[in-house]
């Protein structure tokens, strides 16, 4: 699943994963020169944000003890990820 659901949703990134929050409020995100409408953004719920936070303590031994070069190659990969 890339950032953006099929419907232009964007997702939570959560243990290199990407998963729809469990929250059905949502906002859009608007390209203020155009007005138009870009993507909509859920709302994460307390949850969600308590699932996010274990996953990155859960990795942070793993991931901290590389070298930084290690490191930030994931940090690539998302950015070039379709």
């Amino acid at each position: 699943m890339d950032s953006l659901g099929q419907d232009n949703t964007v997702r939570n990134y959560v243990a290199d994963d990407w998963v729809k929050p469990g929250s059905d409020e949502d906002v859009p995100t608007i390209n203020p020169t155009t007005g138009a409408e870009l993507a909509t953004v859920p709302l994460s719920s307390q949850a969600d944000v308590d699932e996010a936070g274990e996953a990155a303590n859960d990795a942070f031994a793993e991931r901290s003890s590389p070298a930084a070069e290690e490191r930030i190659l994931p940090l690539f990969e998302l950015k070039i990820a379709p």
